[in-house]
């Protein structure tokens, strides 16, 4: 790591280089920045003497007035440290898995939310213009038109498993018997039916009943969907957290390397932690009623 200069005797030259190896020794950083400071720091000290000794001073002098000019060894390594911090960032695994974290909690929480709250009720109100609107088409059970178009409506809708279609004579009238059921497979009543309930699934009840045009007749429909088990919200919550611990770990460690302990940047970083908290369980568990 020498650099040989003609214009500057062996003396001095020794005195750069010992120079340069105090401040180094003092720096915490990697032995490959190190050695860039090392070759920098050399190389600057030595041309500013050399430019001194071609004004005509003799070795020692220039290198004297030089090296009083970087300061103490320590005083140089507070500089370069700042220098050098803003390139670097600690802990970057930490950052990535943090960032993953929150990736797959935004993943896990949208599907559910989105699932339970959005996609299955819209599915399931959707579900009437699939019913007869006339009476002709439900007197004497329902024609092959009215079961094409309920098998149609259980095809078209994915969280839609089965639907169980019957009428009554009034509006208002309950009626526990169902006329036709998709697909065929199942009995005529839903109570026979084994609902769906694992790690990630369960079944849920939805009913529906349409008053048809110009008649006392009411349709009644009662659909079995899927929905996303709280185990998936759970999983999206756990992730939540994970994200907001390590990445305000982080934060934290980086600040306080950067800027030394940093009080206010830390404080703010708890607000924003407590302000998220406060905005995720306001908006997307309180906020929203399951249907």
């Amino acid at each position: 790591m020498k650099n040989e200069m003609k214009d500057i005797d062996n003396i001095s030259q020794k005195r750069i280089d010992e120079y340069c190896n105090q401040v180094c020794i003092k720096i915490d950083e990697p032995i490959s920045i190190k050695n860039e400071i090392y070759e920098e720091l050399n190389t600057n000290i030595k041309e500013e003497v050399r430019q001194l000794t071609n004004d005509g001073l003799n070795s020692e002098s220039a290198t004297n007035i030089v090296l009083r000019k970087y300061g103490t060894p320590q005083a140089l390594v507070n500089d370069l440290a700042e220098m050098y911090k803003v390139k670097k960032i600690l802990n970057k695994p930490l950052l990535y898995i943090s960032i993953i974290s929150g990736v797959l909690s935004i993943l896990f929480l949208s599907v559910f939310y989105l699932w339970n709250y959005k996609i299955i009720p819209n599915q399931a109100h959707q579900y009437t213009n699939y019913l007869p609107n006339q009476e002709n088409n439900v007197i004497n059970g329902f024609n092959e038109k009215t079961k094409k178009a309920i098998n149609i409506g259980v095809e078209n809708n994915s969280s839609i498993q089965a639907a169980w279609v019957g009428y009554s004579n009034s509006a208002g009238e309950f009626n526990e018997k169902y006329d036709y059921v998709y697909p065929n497979k199942y009995n005529l009543s839903p109570a026979d039916y084994k609902p769906i309930d694992n790690f990630w699934l369960k079944s849920s009840y939805y009913g529906l009943s349409k008053s048809l045009t110009n008649s006392k007749v009411e349709v009644n429909a009662q659909l079995i969907q899927f929905e996303l088990s709280r185990n998936v919200q759970l999983i999206g919550a756990i992730l939540l957290v994970i994200y907001w611990a390590l990445f305000s770990y982080w934060a934290i460690i980086n600040i306080k390397y950067r800027f030394g302990f940093n009080q206010r940047a830390i404080t703010l970083i708890l607000i924003l932690n407590i302000l998220g908290y406060y905005i995720f369980n306001k908006f997307l568990t309180k906020k929203i009623q399951k249907v």
